[in-house]
């Protein structure tokens, strides 16, 4: 199946609410994405500008949508939206924890 509705399936596991359901689709699919927002600056300084953590929040989850194409799973644009917040949620965390503890910066290339 090919869900290409923004919203769509977020709003259907909103409104059928089941805590279970809820936390693998909805939870899991935005905390899976933040040690990815969060290390792609803390490993690398060229990468931590806003429009990296932007574009590589979108690139990772755009490239797994685009291949489960291909190999027969569903494609779900709800899903990348959700792992583009969990990307930028982990980019946002680093950012905070960098002003509370600078040395942080020394870990990086």
């Amino acid at each position: 199946a090919v869900n290409l509705i923004p919203f769509w399936s977020i709003r259907g596991f909103f409104r059928h609410f089941q805590v279970p359901v809820f936390m693998v689709n909805i939870v899991g699919n935005i905390v899976m994405f933040i040690p990815w927002g969060f290390g792609l600056p803390l490993l690398w300084k060229k990468r931590r500008s806003v429009f990296s953590a932007v574009l590589f929040s979108a690139m990772l989850p755009l490239f797994i949508e685009s291949t489960q194409l291909f190999i027969g799973r569903s494609v779900d644009v709800d899903d990348l939206i959700l792992n583009f917040a969990g990307g930028m949620i982990g980019a946002a965390c680093f950012l905070l924890l960098r002003k509370k503890v600078p040395c942080i910066d020394t870990l990086a290339r």
